[in-house]
């Protein structure tokens, strides 16, 4: 949808046409794997398998201003479970900006564990998002998987009851 603003010229294709994967002709390919609704319809993340890097788009994004390159927890943190409040009297939580981030940008918890699935998938050993730090660490991937997978109150989820259900006699008042 935004390529086009970049002046591309050579011939766009739906990635489903170039069988979810680019080969570079230094032999190099690219991977990619749908993520729907992570944030967007049409999100997708990239795999690089011969780096094990994974471009993970908006996935593990965070809205912190304050940030490092490398994401460094300490040990201790791994164990944390008050994330507005630091036990180790840290100013900022690099995870409760991860966390914050997906609760407010992605649409929903179904969706977001929909796409969590679909990476475990994939052989990483680096996650890259586009708005935040780098994980190359395996503990702490796991741990922010294991947060991001069982957040509460995602998106609509926050705002909308899972037993919500539409109610059709407003339309038909409505429309009388």
């Amino acid at each position: 949808m935004f390529i086009r603003h970049y002046a591309a010229s050579s011939q766009l294709l739906p990635i489903s046409k170039l069988n979810y994967q680019y080969a570079f002709s230094s032999g190099r390919t690219l991977q990619f794997i749908k993520t729907p609704y992570a944030h967007a319809g049409g999100s997708m993340v990239t795999f690089d398998p011969q780096s094990g890097h994974l471009f993970s788009s908006d996935l593990f994004g965070s809205l912190g201003s304050e940030w490092e390159l490398i994401l460094k927890l300490r040990p201790e943190c791994l164990d944390c479970v008050n994330l507005l409040k630091c036990p180790q009297g840290r100013k900022n939580c690099p995870i409760n900006d991860i966390v914050n981030f997906h609760k407010h940008l992605m649409p929903s918890k179904k969706a977001l564990r929909y796409s969590l699935e679909k990476i475990l998938e994939i052989p990483f050993n680096v996650i890259a998002p586009q708005h935040g730090s780098i994980i190359n660490d395996k503990k702490i991937m796991r741990y922010v998987f294991e947060l991001l997978a069982s957040l509460q109150d995602v998106g609509i989820d926050g705002i909308v009851e899972d037993d919500y259900a539409f109610n059709f006699d407003n339309l038909k008042r409505r429309f009388n």
